[in-house]
């Protein structure tokens, strides 16, 4: 389809798929606009390309609910975007299953793609180019590889194994039991956001929330990489063997502190206090697990995500 309105396209498999386009592409529908997506499923050797607004399922503008939707291909299929043109680069919106879900209050639950993506400058995510504000997404899974090959260092972070960024600018961008097992590569050496399951906010001066797991992501979550603890606001940390159990302890990591921390039995009071509420533990040793440079600062608390 081009464009499909309102009604529902439900219950239908595509397998084996070549199509290029500029701007709007993908095997479903270039642009699926207010259509609900039900049980659909792109499969077999799939190749995709255009400028912009790309994707494996759908193009650009999904103002409806999709339910489970499946991009299950071969390894040498993949999703390509390239928003180049001349000296210029334009925003890419690509994702491998749609390149740009609207704003509004949607759903997109149990969504899964092995597809691998590429797209040349920025919003290049696993599923989605764009998490937009308003939406949930819910049993997300990306297994393929995600890739920037031509981004200044400005928006090198917006990539991720969900979404490629996420719209800060209005409701919150809700996110739950979603998993990205590829890798995120970079034309320009960057620590991805929130691990890389999603890429950076959209706007710099945003208020928006992202919530991910029921926690909520604080807008600096910068540098959390694979490995080690992810930034989230939320009072004290009177949970963190919990968050800690089986985990591999990272570094330099920005949690909350209201009061001192009770661990293993233990009370460990923040040392090094400086007028402006930051403090510094020089070492926490615990249940056989280590944090070094742990930095307090009253904004967020940490719990590492798979």
């Amino acid at each position: 389809f081009g464009r499909t309105n309102d009604g529902e396209i439900k219950n239908l498999v595509v397998e084996n798929a070549k199509v290029s386009g500029y701007l709007n592409v993908a095997v479903v529908a270039g642009t699926p606009y207010t259509s609900k997506y039900t049980n659909i499923t792109v499969q077999g050797h799939v190749e995709i390309n255009g400028f912009s607004y790309v994707g494996a399922v759908g193009g650009k503008s999904a103002y409806a609910d999709w339910t489970n939707i499946t991009v299950n291909v071969d390894e040498t299929s993949y999703v390509n975007a390239n928003s180049i043109e001349g000296s210029k680069a334009y925003r890419t919106y690509v994702g491998g299953v749609c390149g740009f879900n609207g704003e509004g209050g949607h759903s997109f639950k149990n969504i899964t793609s092995n597809i691998d993506v590429k797209g040349s400058t920025c919003d290049v995510g696993g599923l989605f180019g764009i998490a937009h504000y308003g939406n949930q997404f819910e049993n997300c899974s990306c297994s393929g590889d995600v890739e920037i090959y031509a981004a200044e260092a400005e928006v090198a972070q917006e990539i991720g194994g969900i979404a490629g960024v996420w719209n800060n600018g209005g409701a919150d961008v809700v996110f739950t039991n979603c998993t990205f097992t590829g890798t995120l590569k970079t034309n320009i050496a960057v620590d991805f956001y929130y691990g890389g399951l999603v890429g950076k906010p959209y706007s710099k001066t945003g208020t928006g929330k992202l919530i991910i797991d029921g926690y909520e992501m604080v807008a600096n979550g910068v540098g959390m990489k694979d490995g080690e603890y992810y930034v989230f606001n939320a009072n004290g940390l009177a949970t963190l063997n919990t968050m800690m159990s089986n985990k591999t302890a990272g570094k330099n990591i920005v949690v909350n502190l209201n009061d001192d921390i009770n661990f293993e039995g233990k009370t460990w009071t923040p040392v090094d206090s400086h007028a402006d509420t930051t403090f510094s533990f020089k070492e926490l040793n615990g249940n056989g697990h280590t944090i070094y440079n742990l930095t307090i600062d009253g904004q967020a608390m940490f719990k590492r995500f798979a």
